[in-house]
């Protein structure tokens, strides 16, 4: 019908943009990139079509080529709340996560209908925890979209953040009276799972989801972790095997494969299943998971060769991340300053890339701010994470401002008990003058690592005393 009307109205953009929307929301991603691609060969500046494009261009990875489109819509003004919407897309590839929610934010703003960019909102919200914020999101929308199965979807995973798990288990049981979809399978078993009540009937609901839809990575690291409960993993490599027979081009599949036979020791099946993943397509994924496989048996050269080979032509920020600790622990913190450094112009909101930098710039006089700087701005972006606050801690410690180090110090080590925050926190409480209080802190560290690195930096001050 499209093409009799496109032949009767002398070919009109309009119809053209509706006609490749609808081709790719039915799945037909060839057709709607071929009518794109006609109408912007007649129309260049048709903004919708460069609009559709950018869409098409981020779901297949083609982040440069979407950046690019995006700059053009921006200098012809094209503002929309779908732009701001694929520019969040666009934003989450890259690890953006500050810049993706103001952007879908401010889509929101623009069309407070667009359902895509509320869940996704509301998907950060409850992945992180903020389960209610979540929640007040969702209920802002549309009658139309609370109506939809993904709306249901997103609502039972931010009641689930929010632990109203009699919620949860109704609106569940409402998806699957309305059908019986891997999501709502998948969310069945996940309430069936919890607190280990239910692993039979989880397993079960998400075999049913792995049949559905075998590519689906929550279902698949939901299921390998219920069937190693059940001492079945062996079991679930076989489902794996069978699975890529008939889908030998599923990274999904592949990488599950790899994770689940590194997990049981089986590191060269492990590497395989991650060649196999790369070969589909997806070099950069396997190429970090088969560096960290190499680095982990010792062949850190290996390791460092692979990475650098993978930034030339897929440069990212975990792998960034990969080659500062190699070369870190290498001794060349310069270079993995370097690294660092570059993983966080790639991902503003990178705190873990900020907290290890702050612990490799050393205090002097000309760097005695830097370290602080980036230790105190990981915090800001995560200000109850033990490990942030333990950098931060032992920055001040390294400034000599114990005062300053020691509540971190005692919190980070009440969060999360280890013997590198025992070690830390003893030193700090011996320069600050409790000696009694550092010596059982460092005894415990000792108890719990006595072969700790951290042990040769503590341990003078504690000695003949």
């Amino acid at each position: 019908e499209y093409e009799r009307v496109l032949k009767e109205h002398g070919d009109p953009v309009e119809v053209r943009d509706e006609y490749s929307s609808m081709m790719t929301a039915a799945g037909r991603r060839k057709q709607g990139e071929a009518i794109v691609a006609g109408t912007l060969a007649k129309y260049p500046k048709d903004a919708n079509a460069l609009l559709q494009r950018v869409g098409l261009e981020i779901d297949t990875g083609n982040t440069d080529a979407a950046a690019k489109d995006i700059k053009a819509l921006r200098e012809m003004k094209a503002a929309s709340a779908g732009l701001s919407y694929q520019q969040a897309r666009l934003a989450a590839t890259r690890g953006d996560t500050v810049a993706q929610g103001d952007l879908l934010a401010d889509a929101l703003r623009q069309n407070p209908g667009l359902l895509g960019a509320r869940v996704e909102l509301a998907a950060m919200l409850y992945g992180s925890g903020k389960g209610r914020d979540a929640l007040s999101i969702l209920e802002q929308a549309d009658p139309a979209g609370r109506a939809t199965a993904e709306y249901l979807f997103h609502h039972n995973m931010a009641l689930m953040a929010a632990e109203d798990w009699e919620g949860a288990r109704k609106g569940v049981d409402a998806g699957l009276a309305q059908v019986r979809s891997p999501g709502f399978l998948y969310q069945d078993g996940l309430l069936r799972a919890r607190n280990h009540s239910d692993l039979a009937g989880a397993r079960k609901s998400l075999e049913l989801s792995f049949q559905a839809q075998p590519s689906d990575p929550r279902t698949l690291n939901l299921l390998a972790e219920v069937m190693r409960e059940q001492g079945d993993s062996a079991k679930y490599v076989a489902m794996l095997r069978d699975a890529i027979a008939k889908h030998p081009e599923s990274v999904p599949l592949e990488n599950a494969l790899g994770v689940q036979l590194a997990a049981m020791g089986d590191r060269k099946g492990a590497q395989a299943a991650y060649e196999s993943a790369r070969a589909a397509g997806d070099v950069p994924a396997a190429d970090i998971a088969i560096a960290k496989i190499e680095a982990q048996s010792g062949s850190l050269d290996a390791a460092r060769e692979r990475l650098t080979g993978l930034i030339k032509n897929h440069d990212n920020a975990t792998a960034r991340m990969l080659l500062a600790d190699l070369e870190a622990r290498k001794g060349s913190p310069d270079i993995a300053i370097r690294h660092y450094l570059k993983a966080i112009e790639m991902q503003p909101g990178n705190y873990e890339a900020m907290t290890n930098l702050a612990t490799l710039i050393p205090i002097g006089p000309t760097t005695n701010g830097d370290a602080l700087f980036w230790g105190q701005k990981a915090l800001a972006l995560a200000p109850s994470n033990p490990m942030v606050e333990d950098a931060v801690g032992w920055i001040y410690y390294r400034q000599g401002k114990y005062a300053d180090a020691l509540p971190l110090l005692e919190r980070s080590l009440k969060a999360l008990d280890r013997p590198l925050a025992h070690y830390h926190l003893a030193a700090a409480l011996m320069k600050g003058g409790d000696a009694t209080r550092g010596r059982r802190e460092y005894e415990m560290a000792v108890k719990q690592d006595p072969q700790s690195a951290a042990r040769a930096t503590v341990s003078p001050l504690f000695a003949g005393k």
